[in-house]
C-alpha cells in the first residue's frame, strides 16, 4: 500500500513541543481532514490501515478529542454491522460520541 505523506499550513518543523501518535485506523483520511478543519498544526504519514501524526503538543487535547470522537465512530458502526447490538456496548459508544 501508498503511504500518503501530508502537512497543514502551519511549519510544523519548528515546533519545539512535538507529540506523536500512531493508529491502526480505516479512517485515516477522516482524521487529517477533522484535524486539518480544526487548523491543528500537524504533519501526517498515512494509507488504508494506519496513520501516524506528528502534531504540537499544545493541542493534544483537541487531537485526543478528535481522534476518539472518530475512533467510536467506526466501533459503533461496526457493532451495528456485525449484529453485535449489544445494548450496553452500543450505549456506552454513542454516549462516548456525544460526550466528544
Amino acid at each position: 500500500m501508498r503511504d500518503y505523506p501530508y502537512v497543514c499550513g502551519a511549519d510544523i518543523h519548528s515546533v519545539a513541543n512535538k507529540a506523536f501518535v500512531r493508529f491502526e485506523t480505516a479512517k485515516s483520511k477522516d482524521i487529517v481532514v477533522a484535524l486539518d478543519k480544526s487548523n491543528i498544526p500537524f504533519s501526517a504519514k498515512y494509507n488504508d490501515t494506519k496513520i501516524v501524526l506528528t502534531y504540537d503538543g499544545n493541542y493534544k487535547d483537541s487531537v485526543d478529542e478528535i481522534t476518539a470522537k472518530i475512533m467510536s465512530e467506526i466501533m459503533m458502526s461496526y457493532f451495528v454491522r456485525s449484529g453485535k447490538r449489544s445494548r450496553t456496548i452500543i450505549c456506552f459508544f454513542f454516549l462516548r460520541w456525544l460526550m466528544c
